[in-house]
């Protein structure tokens, strides 16, 4: 199974993403940018790609140890990785003043690393996918729509299952996380 850790987002969010997307999109035309689709805007906190169904089985009971208090993040800025004059991935950063998504994100990593579970092991970063770009040989991407701070709580995370089809991912979901209080 290909799987991944993630938040999903609220409606609102995803609907209001989705609405910047078809923005961006606009704005870029002729870029061959592969965007989002707003069903499947969410948070990644791990990619996990193919994990076995016993693999999912221990994770389930991993993550259900992960503990913190409902927080809220908003949305911050446009921006791309690596960088806007070199871009790859075109995404939305969070505004998270606690640093609650990176203790989530590094308590994911001592349960995936303690079951021994491959992770994709780039740095954390507290963003949003919008898009990718397919042509690496981009001049200029515009990113120049103000960004509301909308802010939405975060109460749970989930584990993920992604398939492939030709239409683009389809995500479902595995199981989910609702944190002890601490």
């Amino acid at each position: 199974m290909r799987c991944f850790i993630s938040i999903n987002l609220p409606t609102e969010i995803r609907k209001f993403l989705g609405d910047i997307i078809s923005r961006l999109d606009e704005l870029n035309q002729g870029q061959n940018i592969k965007w989002v689709e707003a069903e499947n805007i969410h948070l990644t906190l791990a990619f996990l790609g193919e994990i076995t169904p016993q693999q999912v089985e221990v994770l389930s009971q991993g993550l259900d140890t992960i503990k913190f208090t409902p927080f809220s993040v908003s949305l911050n800025q446009l921006g791309a990785f690596p960088s806007v004059l070199q871009p790859q991935v075109i995404k939305i950063s969070l505004r998270d003043d606690g640093h609650n998504l990176q203790k989530i994100s590094d308590a994911i990593r001592q349960i995936l690393s303690k079951l021994k579970i491959d992770a994709d092991d780039k740095p954390f970063s507290a963003h949003i996918t919008l898009g990718r770009i397919k042509n690496r040989g981009v001049a200029k991407i515009n990113l120049q729509i103000p960004i509301e701070p909308l802010a939405f709580i975060i109460e749970h995370v989930d584990l993920m299952q992604s398939q492939l089809t030709p239409r683009g991912p389809v995500h479902s979901l595995i199981n989910f996380f609702n944190p002890s209080h601490v």
